[in-house]
């Protein structure tokens, strides 16, 4: 497990160095959140709570891409490192 933690704390240091750099469309996203599906605030707060830094580049995606993010952490049983692998796919894979 330690590379995992490895592998994302690598990850939310390059999301955070890229964090102040934001297109349109994405501030267009944090205006409009995404439906609450019971779940969703669960999975916010946990992931604010415990990596800061991603939950800044979460904020970035769209609404579309939030809610991938969220059934991903709960359809693995809670699975941070494997819900936040997907945010991290979905954000570097729109730059």
């Amino acid at each position: 497990m330690g590379n995992e933690d490895d592998y994302l704390k690598a990850l939310e240091a390059e999301a955070e160095s890229s964090s102040n750099v934001q297109n349109p469309d994405q501030a267009q996203a944090e205006e409009a959140p995404a439906q609450d599906n019971g779940h969703r605030k669960e999975f916010e707060q946990r992931l604010a709570q415990q990596l800061p830094a991603t939950f800044k580049t979460y904020r970035m995606l769209t609404d579309e891409q939030k809610r991938t993010v969220i059934d991903t952490y709960f359809e693995n049983g809670r699975n941070m490192p494997v819900a936040t692998r997907v945010l991290f796919n979905l954000y570097f894979k729109v730059r």
